[in-house]
Formats: structure tokens, C-alpha cells, sequence
């Protein structure tokens, strides 16, 4: 035991003795008739034994009325503290330490205190008994009734601001953490529960409310490393350094040991003495390599390393700073003790604010690499089209130059006349009417307007088919449209029509892939009550490997992307950001299904 005995408030004729049982099989009757040893105001005695330390001191009145003082510790783990008062020839003991429930104790607090009523002019003698089978450093304080009233309130105030500040931060990352599933957040909010849980341990509340054992609070401290470890694995992304992510798993797998070892701590306490030094080197090794590697990423330029060490750099000096005045101070404990809960806040909060700004660092990479994707897809769209163009033009260009071939034979054999000439006019101006059509229909998709609006989902479907309808007759594809609907749905009709090209492109590539004979897409829109269903029923199977991930960034039907590949995640962001739809891809036996439901009525979510 770390012994520190101070008497910060004056108290008239308070001289303190200290005497050391070393094992612990004394009562106070015969600790009395030992020999005490002058025990000088901030004297520091290291002890680390299974001593019991008795405090021998004199609180006098020389008033001339009753007088209320009170006896505390701020260190509230230490295991018996046992106040024993000699008046009229006889002993009276309070007891208290955390083996003693709340409901047990004369002040509903998780610190030690005792309230003593020293009568008008009288002296009253004081033993205080202190056990602890862990290394602590006990500090006791006497009070006036002044000192106190003002002392507890403020504790009370401080404690329920700093655990429910604890508690709301801890909550408001959880909730950040549901809508965007990083998992840097998830390994932070975990870190810092099981930190709250290492407080309200240190505060001895799971033992004295719930008789929880003291040495929770090493298997909750090694749990919280793990996770402060995780923590900074994903968030630094220290997998881009090999040697720098081994020192992390290393770091790891010594937390993993201590927390077995800490298991066995319960049940055999001995334990303890081997168990203090490694645990001690173990929270060096993992502070040392935590900074390793941030300082690393930062030199590297890495702006969430840089963030990250600048914020454990200031926390690290504060806890310097307070272990300092702690043991050079003679500042109430209780400063020290809400100091170090008060910094565990500010680490919280400037780390919530670091995630966040990580968060939305990572938000705008995404969008414009989603930006960069859909101008891809619109460019492969492109493609599609001038293929579709240069297909569809084909044989009407054959028809202009045989129209033209026949004209100029006929005048060469001399069987010209007008009636002729104007009917093949006629005919051309027909072929080039269509020919402009088609162009017409290809520029209000390339030029279409961004502007949300109603429209029928039918024409969205029919710009489609228009567009890849030279890639369905390269394949011989039986394209079926049954149960047309002519409901309309709000948003960006281009859209739409993007996503109907790249679900049947992605079909075209299933059919190529797997070779399937007499390929047929079976296209049903179904009008329910409150959404519009587009069923794209094909007898092509998209595999189960490439299933479970169809939807995920870069991925299409195809096993390997390529340049000929179309990216469905594309599809789904635009189903589920701009029209509030869902989409699935189905296998049903030997046939797959690509399932879009979107809301009828979504105009006012826009």
C-alpha cells in the first residue's frame, strides 16, 4: 500500500501517528497499547504489503458548542477503512471501503466519509484502520461541516455533468455511427463505452451497488485497449504500413494475455504482485506504439493522422500535468480525481469532431467519385448509342444508295420520269425523316434535362430499348414488355433510363457469358397502391459469388470488371437516392429476376 495521510483544513490539535500491522491479525484494543510513529503533515509512506495501516489522531473542541467534522477519502477502491472512536473507556466503529454497499453507508456517495460530532470542549480519540491488497494511494481529509456541505455538493454536481456528458456523446456517435457504418466509429464508441465502464470501475460503483468484485476494473481496462487499438488500426488505416500494423496486432495480442491473466486475479488475488508490474508495461507498450505509428502517418502527411496525434499529444501532457500536481500538490483529490474524468470528456469530445470531419472528408471523396462514375456509365451509355446508331442507320443508308442506284440507271436507259423521281424523293425524305428521329431520341438523353418532374415510367422504358436495340438484336434477344402501366413517378427521367440501359446491358453480358441459348428478357410493370414494381425476368443466372456482392462499388454481373462491364452500384444509388426505390437481383432455378420498386407519390421527400 502507497500511504499518504494529509490534513489540509486547519484543525485545532490534530497531531497524526501511524502504526503498521504487518499481517493484518490485530484488534483495536491491542493496536492501542502500540507504539506509534509521529506521522508529519504530507508525510508520503511506500509501503506495497497486506499491512494494515492504523491512524492514530486527536480531533479536540474548544468551543462552546457542538461540532460537526468529517473524515474522507477520494480514493473511493480502497477495500476496508474502518473509523473506530475511543470515548468514556470504550471503542465504537464505522466501517466503510468498497465492500461496503450504499446501502450500508451513512452518506450515499462512492467516497469514503464519516461524519463525527466532537462534543463542547473534549477531545476525542481516532483510529483509523485502512487494508487494501492493491498499490493505492489513500489521501485522507478532515472538514468542517462548512468545508463539506460545499465540497459534496459540488462532487455531486460535477460527477452526474461528467457521466452525462459521457453518456450523450457516446449516444450521439452511436447514432452517427447507424447512418454511416463506418467502422472506425463503431470501434471508438465501443472504446470509449468500455472507458466510461473503467470509470464508474475506478469509482467503485459495480462493487458497492451491485457487490461486483474491484478487479472488474482490470478486465474492463484491458478490454478498453483492445478496442483503443482497433480504434486506431481504422482510423490511421495502418494496413498501408505492414511493419507499423504488426506492431499494432503485437501490441494486441499482449493485451489479449493480460486480459486472460486478468481473469484469474478474482479468485487469486496473490496474483496481484506479478500481475502489477506487466500490466504497468503492457499500457507503456501500448501508448508507445499508438504514437509510433500516428507520428508515422503524420510525417506522411496523412491528415487524419495528423489530427490524431495532435489530440493524443494534448491529452497525453494533461495527464502528465495532472499526475503532477497529484503528487506535488496538496489540492484537494477531489480535483485531481474530476480533472482526469473531465480530460477523458475533452478527449471524446475533439475526437467526435475528428470523426466527423473524417466522416465528411470521406462523404465528398465519395461523391465525387460517384460523379466520376456516373459520367463513366453516361459515356458507356454513349457508346451503346453510337453502336445503336451506326446499326439502325445501316439499312437505311442501303435503301438511299439503291433508291439513288436505281434512279441513275433508269435515266441511263431512258425510262425516267417524274412520277418516279418524285416517289423516290418521297421515299428518301421517309428514311431520312427516321434517321433524324433517331437522332432525336438519342440527343433528349444525352441532353436530358436534371431537373426532377413526373413522368411515365413506360417512356423512360421505351428510350431504352430504343437505345440498346441494336446490342438486343446482335444476340437475338426475345425482349417482352406485358402489363404497361401508366403510372408516373417523380424524378430525373434520364435517370431512370440510365438504369434500364445498364440492367440490360448487364443481361446482354449474363447472356454472352453463359452462352445461353434463345436468350429471352421478360419485362412486367406492375401498378401497386402505393409504388410501381419493373420486373426484369431473364433465363440467365447471375452467380451466387458475384450475388452477394453485385451492388458494391466497381462491381457488375461480370466476375471481372472491365471496360465493357457496367457498374451496378451505380444503378442502385440512383434507385435509392433520386427515386426512394429499392432493387434486388433474384435467382429462381435456372433463371434470374432484377427487381426495382419505386414509390408512386414521392414528390414531397424531394
Amino acid at each position: 500500500m502507497l500511504l499518504s495521510i494529509n490534513s489540509i483544513f486547519a484543525v485545532n490539535n490534530l497531531d497524526l501517528e501511524i502504526f503498521e500491522d504487518k499481517n493484518s491479525t490485530l484488534n483495536i484494543n491491542q493496536v492501542r497499547d502500540k507504539e506509534f510513529k509521529k506521522l508529519l503533515k504530507a508525510q508520503k509512506i511506500y509501503k506495497y504489503n497486506k499491512s494494515t495501516f492504523w491512524i492514530k489522531f486527536t480531533i479536540s473542541n474548544e468551543t462552546e458548542e457542538e461540532l460537526n467534522y468529517y473524515i474522507k477519502t477520494f480514493e473511493p477502491y480502497l477495500r476496508v477503512v474502518n473509523l473506530h472512536r475511543f470515548e468514556n473507556g470504550k471503542f465504537s466503529v464505522k466501517k466503510n471501503g468498497y465492500i461496503v454497499t450504499y446501502d450500508e453507508r451513512d452518506f450515499k456517495s462512492n467516497f469514503i466519509i464519516f461524519k463525527e460530532q466532537i462534543p463542547k470542549d473534549s477531545k476525542i480519540e481516532f483510529y483509523l484502520e485502512i487494508q487494501d491488497r492493491e498499490f493505492d494511494i489513500p489521501k485522507i481529509y478532515i472538514l468542517n461541516e462548512q468545508e463539506f456541505e460545499f465540497e459534496y455538493r459540488v462532487n455531486l454536481i460535477l460527477t452526474g455533468f461528467v457521466y452525462g456528458v459521457y453518456l450523450v456523446m457516446i449516444l450521439y456517435n452511436f447514432f452517427i455511427y447507424l447512418s454511416i457504418r463506418d467502422r472506425a466509429y463503431f470501434y471508438y464508441i465501443i472504446y470509449h463505452f468500455m472507458a466510461m465502464l473503467t470509470l464508474l470501475s475506478l469509482d467503485t460503483y459495480p462493487n458497492i451497488v451491485f457487490g461486483i468484485d474491484i478487479f472488474l476494473i482490470h478486465i474492463v481496462s484491458n478490454t478498453t485497449q483492445i478496442f483503443l487499438i482497433k480504434f486506431t488500426q481504422h482510423f490511421l488505416n495502418s494496413k498501408k504500413s505492414k511493419k507499423l500494423n504488426r506492431i499494432l496486432n503485437i501490441t494486441l495480442y499482449m493485451i489479449y494475455a493480460m486480459l486472460t491473466f486478468s481473469f484469474f486475479l478474482i479468485p487469486f488475488p496473490e496474483l496481484f504482485t506479478l500481475y502489477f508490474p506487466i500490466d504497468n508495461f503492457v499500457k507503456f507498450f501500448t501508448l508507445i506504439s499508438i504514437f509510433i505509428v500516428s507520428i508515422y502517418f503524420y510525417f506522411k502527411k496523412d491528415v487524419d493522422a495528423k489530427t490524431y496525434t495532435l489530440i493524443w499529444a494534448m491529452i497525453s501532457l494533461l495527464f502528465f500535468l495532472m499526475i503532477v500536481i497529484h503528487f506535488n500538490s496538496e489540492l484537494f483529490n477531489g480535483v485531481i480525481y474530476l480533472g482526469g474524468h473531465l480530460i477523458f470528456i475533452l478527449e471524446l469530445t475533439l475526437f467526435s469532431f475528428a470523426l466527423a470531419s473524417r466522416v465528411n472528408r470521406l462523404k465528398a471523396q465519395k461523391q465525387r467519385s460517384e460523379a466520376i462514375m456516373l459520367k463513366k456509365a453516361k459515356l458507356a451509355d454513349m457508346g451503346i448509342m453510337l453502336n445503336s446508331i451506326s446499326h439502325q442507320w445501316r439499312q437505311p443508308l442501303t435503301q438511299i444508295g439503291s433508291t439513288l442506284m436505281n434512279l441513275q440507271l433508269e435515266r441511263s436507259y431512258g425510262d425516267f420520269s417524274d412520277k418516279k423521281f418524285f416517289d423516290s424523293i418521297e421515299t428518301i425524305n421517309g428514311i431520312l425523316k427516321d434517321m433524324s428521329m433517331t437522332i432525336d431520341d438519342f440527343r433528349s438523353y444525352v441532353k436530358s434535362d436534371s431537373k426532377k418532374r413526373e413522368f411515365e415510367v413506360k417512356k423512360a422504358l421505351d428510350k431504352a430499348l430504343k437505345i440498346c436495340e441494336s446490342a438486343i438484336k446482335s444476340l437475338s434477344i426475345d425482349v417482352e414488355v406485358e402489363n404497361f402501366s401508366e403510372s408516373r413517378v417523380f424524378g430525373v427521367e434520364s435517370e431512370l433510363t440510365q438504369v434500364f440501359i445498364n440492367i440490360l446491358t448487364n443481361l446482354k453480358h449474363i447472356f454472352e457469358e453463359q452462352e445461353i441459348i434463345n436468350p429471352y428478357i421478360k419485362i412486367d410493370i406492375i401498378d401497386a397502391k402505393s409504388y410501381i414494381e419493373i420486373l426484369f425476368l431473364n433465363n440467365g443466372v447471375v452467380k451466387r459469388e458475384v450475388l452477394s456482392k453485385v451492388f458494391s462499388n466497381f462491381s457488375s454481373t461480370k466476375e471481372q470488371v472491365d471496360s465493357g462491364s457496367f457498374e451496378l452500384f451505380i444503378i442502385k444509388d440512383l434507385i435509392n437516392k433520386s427515386f426512394f426505390g429499392e432493387i434486388e437481383i433474384l435467382n429462381k432455378k435456372e433463371k434470374s429476376c432484377f427487381k426495382i420498386k419505386i414509390p408512386i407519390s414521392n414528390k414531397e421527400k424531394s
